[in-house]
């Protein structure tokens, strides 16, 4: 029995020095609007979200009077419910195209963010309010899903998201995270304030978000997209 051929040597991957090779990161992520746009845009959806993980538990104690047992059946039912309703999400988004439906997305999260910072009195308006808007939220999260994967070219993504990440991360959690903590210290701990803040940074998303998509309808739109 004749032993088969051997495979062809492996050839050896010449790495680049760390510093050219992070300069070519930094250009291929940072040297193009349309990029930073998109971690823009993605900062200020995550500035609420950080200030809901943070301080939405405070309000539903400290504001709302719930003991833990109450707390914890609340956030948990409001989250199961919420399933249902968004498994028509992405059909309904492959078929609008996630750049002009997260603009939408956005400012329906916005709106029932004041709904609640304005009509929670107790905790029954609590549990529909914090259902209808995670309702929205779950749309955003589809829609958000769709949008990276859509408007980030392939050849670039995993750099591209790497730097989306390093961004949200300093300046999203690192940087924002006191600099929110003051801000309710300046509200004398009144956490109702939590869905004020919320609604104004995604109103400042959504506007971001309309600015890309004004620039991916430049750069040929649903039929003929190529990111620059």
């Amino acid at each position: 029995m004749r032993e088969q051929p051997l495979p062809p040597p492996v050839e050896k991957v010449v790495r680049e020095p760390f510093l050219v090779a992070a300069r070519d990161f930094l250009i291929t992520c940072f040297s193009k609007p349309y990029y930073l746009w998109i971690y823009g845009a993605s900062l200020l959806y995550g500035w609420p979200a950080l200030a809901g993980s943070l301080f939405a538990v405070l309000f539903m104690r400290e504001t709302l009077n719930m003991d833990l047992d109450t707390l914890g059946k609340v956030r948990a039912w409001v989250t199961v419910l919420v399933i249902p309703a968004s498994y028509f999400f992405g059909s309904m988004i492959d078929r609008w195209k996630s750049q002009k439906v997260i603009v939408y997305a956005v400012l329906i999260s916005a709106a029932g963010n004041l709904a609640c910072f304005l009509f929670i009195p107790n905790t029954p308006s609590f549990v529909i309010w914090t259902f209808l808007t995670n309702i929205a939220a779950y749309f955003f999260g589809v829609s958000y899903s769709a949008y990276v994967a859509n408007a980030l070219p392939t050849a670039k993504y995993a750099q591209l998201t790497t730097a989306m990440g390093l961004v949200t991360s300093f300046l999203g959690v690192m940087l924002m995270s006191p600099i929110c903590g003051k801000f309710f210290d300046l509200m004398n701990n009144n956490y109702r304030y939590v869905y004020l803040w919320q609604t104004v940074f995604l109103l400042l998303a959504a506007l971001a978000f309309w600015r890309l998509k004004a620039m991916w309808i430049r750069y040929g739109g649903p039929d003929n997209f190529q990111a620059p």
